[in-house]
């Protein structure tokens, strides 16, 4: 299983790590870090995220963090398509 970032998804983490680490560079690094690892379990276990609020799409809540990766399984893929925090009213 291959695990795909689109542009806006690596565009989605950049962003939160560039506004956290306003505050805590290492807290950024860590909170990065953390989602990245959450995306490596799906690969092992594509389905375990709810059914997405987009047609076609997963979605995989952070454990410990207020984040939402928003992704998409095929037979051979992961395609992480954004990184949402959980307040944010989202399909918009």
């Amino acid at each position: 299983m291959q695990l795909i970032w689109s542009r806006r998804a690596v565009a989605d983490l950049q962003t939160i790590r560039a506004y956290i680490a306003k505050d805590n560079f290492k807290a950024a690094t860590d909170v990065a870090e953390h989602i990245m690892s959450a995306s490596d379990a799906l690969i092992e276990y594509p389905n375990m995220g709810r059914v997405g609020r987009i047609y076609n799409t997963r979605e995989w809540v952070v454990s410990e963090l207020p984040y939402i990766l928003v992704y998409k399984a095929t037979s051979t893929t992961i395609h992480i398509l954004h990184v949402i925090h959980t307040s944010r009213n989202w399909p918009m």
